[in-house]
């Protein structure tokens, strides 16, 4: 984040009218000023800024600045505002004598605005006020499908009286998706979202407010398996699965699996078979969209909680050091607070071989911590209060340079849920993002988190994109801001297997159905028939069916009797299509039938050569 210097330059008519006396305000204006201390508490401020936005994302400020003296003989005279950037321009500026002279520098990629003031306000409880106008292109960024707003954040400061910050917002950018921290003020105006934050939000962190329904990323991954064993085998890989907050659409899997499963933690599990001595190389192609607020149809598992809450490898619930801290610590609130307040992030250790360590480790060694050990922290201490916690691990978005990146290497991200028993759902949290940005992102989270596992009953496995592969430095996982779109769930299925392809009238069997899910998406709330009569049960419903996975149908069947071998056209049917399958009937009647009349020839042609035999004439 750019930083600078805002400075007054005051007289003081006591000792020297020519003695100079300068005072830095402790303020995070437009692009995060630099912090010094006052000298002095010789004025009192009080400051108003109304960010205003038009439709290409221009930021149109308006700062309505007053100062009131609180020393009988001082006056401001020169007002400077350091602003490290070029892009300010359109500068503007007055008092109530008239517009005030304007001096802009640049230098590399500083800005400074001074301003000379056209009057002398002296006198204790004075107040001199004027207006500062400009004009920026560096607050409002389109990132992918969200417009994001970034107001860096005000630092302590008793000489600000007042501060109040108002963004107006076009509602051309969608609506408000994530604003943090939580506004004083929102309204809808006929042009505009308006948005007020007040001095006490703005002094512990900045503003970020995204704009849009959703957030889309592209992502290319590749896995590899490897049997070294001497007979085909079966490999398993993991898919980023549709969650809560996402819905993922694979436009390529290649080559299609044996079949995709969902565990029991929500995780779809991609399964293969691997030649003997051989290797298998697989590439996925999709796009994802990640939602602020949980989706409200999407299908909750019913979970065994208890699976959250019991110890595991890196989650060492029952160490002393771990229960000795969770003694004075009572709720998923207070644990977060712990871990951020105690753990550092060491980004120097992405150039090191990354090794995760654990919640103990993480206590023991507070000061070299990335995103695992304050995951690890946050769901050891919940699990040891009885707090079910688990942790996703993905993509992570961030241009905050204290977080690594994706860019040279497949490291992900990782950051825990916790299960608020209130609400019977998971809430995500980020304490790493929150350490590194000071945004809130316990109370509210973002877009950018894009899962690719859920470890719930363990604490590594499934392994995520990006682990299966020999060549640790090889670079697998790829993504970007992806273009918008929306999934419609059109079903696609097929029937993959028949069984018995051969039934017998008048006799009850039974019959499996494999339907294949053809299609990159999950299907939800499915419900599937097949015709009534022959067939019980005939109705079936499947809560999901992941992409390119097969599911079972199981009924039986007890076919009529015509007397005669025949084909039976059935129909499987499923919102508003049929898929129709054939199978034959043998006829038992037919048989029986035909098995009587020999045996009644039989019996016949004996009976009719025994009386033939005792009619023949003695001799």
């Amino acid at each position: 984040m750019s930083r600078g210097n805002l400075q007054f330059t005051i007289y003081n008519l006591q000792l020297d009218k020519e003695m100079k006396k300068t005072i830095f305000l402790f303020l995070f204006l437009i692009f995060g000023f630099t912090c010094n201390p006052v000298e002095a508490a010789d004025f009192s401020s009080y400051y108003k800024t109304i960010y205003e936005f038009d439709a290409n994302g221009n930021s149109f400020i308006t700062q309505e600045i007053s100062l009131v003296n609180e020393s009988p003989g001082l006056f401001v005279s020169e007002y400077t505002l350091s602003l490290n950037g070029s892009s300010i321009d359109k500068i503007q500026a007055y008092d109530s004598f008239g517009p005030l002279n304007v001096t802009k520098t640049v230098k590399d990629d500083t800005t400074l605005i001074k301003l000379n003031f056209n009057e002398k306000v002296v006198g204790k409880n004075k107040i001199l006020s004027f207006i500062l106008k400009y004009q920026t292109k560096d607050l409002a960024q389109k990132k992918g499908n969200l417009w994001e707003i970034s107001i860096p954040k005000l630092g302590k400061s008793d000489d600000i009286s007042t501060y109040l910050v108002v963004l107006k917002v076009p509602l051309s950018f969608g609506k408000p998706s994530y604003i943090n921290p939580k506004p004083d003020k929102e309204e809808k105006t006929a042009d505009f979202y308006e948005i007020s934050f007040n001095k006490e939000k703005l002094t512990s962190m900045g503003v970020l407010a995204t704009f849009g329904k959703w957030q889309t990323f592209s992502f290319t991954l590749e896995y590899e398996l490897k049997n070294e064993g001497l007979d085909t085998a079966v490999g398993e890989i993991s898919l980023p699965p549709d969650t809560v907050f996402q819905d993922v659409y694979y436009d390529l899997l290649s080559p299609l699996p044996e079949n995709v499963k969902m565990d029991k933690n929500g995780n779809w599990i991609a399964s293969y078979l691997v030649p003997a001595k051989n290797k298998l190389a697989i590439k996925a192609n999709g796009r994802v969209n990640v939602f602020a607020s949980a989706k409200k149809d999407f299908p909750r598992q019913k979970e065994n909680l208890d699976l959250f809450i019991k110890e595991d490898r890196f989650w060492e619930i029952s160490n002393e050091k771990i229960k000795n801290i969770a003694k004075n610590l009572k709720t998923p609130r207070e644990i977060y607070e712990f871990t951020i307040k105690t753990l550092s992030y060491d980004k120097s250790l992405i150039n090191e071989k990354v090794v995760r360590k654990g919640a103990v480790s993480a206590i023991e060694n507070p000061n070299r911590c990335l995103c695992s050990e304050f995951t690890d922290l946050f769901i050891a201490l919940c699990r040891s209060l009885d707090i079910p916690a688990r942790e996703l691990e993905g993509f992570a978005y961030s241009d905050n340079p204290k977080i690594a990146s994706l860019k040279d290497q497949d490291l992900l991200h990782s950051w825990p849920e916790y299960f608020d028993r209130e609400k019977g759902d998971w809430v995500s949290v980020d304490p790493t993002f929150e350490k590194t940005s000071g945004l809130d992102y316990f109370n509210s989270f973002d877009m950018n988190h894009f899962v690719f596992v859920i470890h719930g009953d363990s604490s590594f496995v499934p392994y995520p994109a990006g682990s299966y592969k020999e060549d640790v430095f090889k670079k697998q996982v790829n993504v970007s801001f992806g273009e918008d779109f929306s999934i419609e769930r059109q079903p696609d299925y097929s029937i993959l297997r028949l069984s018995p392809q051969k039934l017998f009238s008048l006799k009850s069997s039974p019959v499996n159905i494999k339907i294949k899910n053809n299609s990159g998406y999950a299907q939800y709330k499915q419900s599937f028939f097949l015709d009534k009569p022959p067939y019980f049960p005939y109705e079936f419903y499947f809560e999901v069916l992941p992409p390119f996975s097969i599911s079972e149908i199981k009924s039986t069947i007890k076919p009529k009797e015509n007397f005669f071998d025949y084909s039976l056209v059935s129909l499987l049917s499923f919102n508003n299509q049929k898929i129709e399958f054939e199978q034959k009937v043998i006829s038992l009647g037919l048989r029986a039938g035909l098995i009587s009349g020999i045996f009644v020839s039989i019996m016949i042609i004996m009976i009719l050569k025994s009386i033939k035999s005792k009619d023949k004439p003695l001799t």
